[in-house]
């Protein structure tokens, strides 16, 4: 593997793990906005459905973090680019861990019953879709070229 390739991949985890800060700041924004200005608008009864969307984040989290990991296949000590982008949620959705941390944080919002928290939710996911993953599915189309190109065709969210 290149320097090159080294330096794509890292860059790809940089921008990840600033994504998934915004998914932390505007948690605990939330939290302190709740805190000092105790504003319930949430039904009191939406803290199973929050459970459950918490569930759900989780168990897509996960499994996308274990597909991910199970499809980088090496032969002759080069990476192959098939099918791979095709496997587990990656099938529905190219940002799986995204839409499993949106889930998570929207559930705790409910569970917290805190509009501020839903608001934090909804805009930390929409800030993350259209800024850090926009720049990750630039970095993985220079990456992986034409594969990567045909798998955004075919996975439109």
């Amino acid at each position: 593997m290149g320097t090159t390739e080294i330096n794509k991949t890292n860059l790809i985890h940089v921008v990840l793990g600033h994504s998934y800060l915004v998914y932390f700041g505007a948690l605990v924004v939330g939290l302190l906005l709740d805190a000092f200005f105790p504003y319930y608008e949430v039904p009191k009864d939406v803290s199973a459905f929050g459970f459950c969307l918490i569930i759900v984040g989780t168990i897509l989290i996960v499994w996308a973090q274990n597909t991910s990991r199970s499809t980088h296949e090496m032969r002759n000590g080069k990476e192959v680019h098939h099918e791979h982008f095709f496997k587990g949620p990656y099938k529905f959705t190219r940002s799986p861990t995204h839409l499993g941390l949106g889930f998570m944080m929207l559930g705790l919002a409910f569970v917290f019953n805190s509009m501020f928290m839903v608001i934090t939710a909804i805009v930390s996911y929409l800030l993350t879709r259209y800024v850090f993953i926009g720049k990750e599915e630039s970095l993985l189309a220079k990456k992986y070229g034409e594969h990567y190109l045909t798998y955004k065709k075919r996975v439109p969210f």
